[in-house]
């Protein structure tokens, strides 16, 4: 085979990815800004696992706590969204949980967590997606791809109601699932 095609061919690959990463990113932010300018999304909040890109520009409200396993990142808590023992019950009227949980081996564990850190009526928002390479860093292995259904039973043996779920991309093949469930 040809190197320069080769070369050519990794070039063509990047730049997909690249673009399937943006489309994805610009879909997250359309979900974060839409319940903010439904009044869904309400302060205090807490971005659960935050990592290197918090969801603070498109929320803008205060006050607005950061929680991730990474230091480096500046959070307001250093923790796994398993357990946010450093937070007390019922502190938050809305968690954002991000691209999180398909990181997460305790998926349960932490959809408990968040339900036991919102406010009666708040709001837990998270997004995670479907199709999509593999990504993991050393701190952050990646474990599991969810259905929509499957999104919205987790959330309701968790406790949550009025549980609404919208995908991004193809029906049968999302590119994000967005879920958002009331405690």
């Amino acid at each position: 085979m040809n190197k320069n095609f080769k070369t050519e061919e990794v070039k063509i690959i990047n730049m997909i990815n690249w673009c399937i990463k943006k489309w994805h990113r610009y879909n997250i932010r359309k979900f974060i800004k839409k319940y903010t300018k439904n009044r869904i999304i309400n302060s205090p909040i807490l971005d659960a696992g935050c990592g290197y890109r918090n969801n603070y520009n498109e929320v803008k409200l205060q006050p607005y706590h950061t929680l991730d396993l990474c230091v480096d990142l500046n959070p307001t808590f250093i923790g796994d969204v398993t357990d946010m023992n450093m937070i007390k019950d019922e502190t938050y009227q809305t968690v954002i949980v991000t691209e999180v949980l398909e990181h997460v081996f305790d998926y349960n564990g932490a959809l408990k967590e968040c339900y036991r850190v919102l406010r009666k009526g708040g709001c837990l928002i998270t997004t995670t997606p479907f199709w999509t390479a593999i990504h993991e860093k050393e701190y952050q292995k990646d474990y599991w791809r969810f259905t929509p259904r499957t999104l919205k039973r987790m959330f309701s043996d968790s406790g949550f109601k009025d549980i609404e779920v919208e995908t991004a991309g193809r029906k049968l093949k999302p590119l994000v699932i967005t879920v958002r469930g009331i405690k």
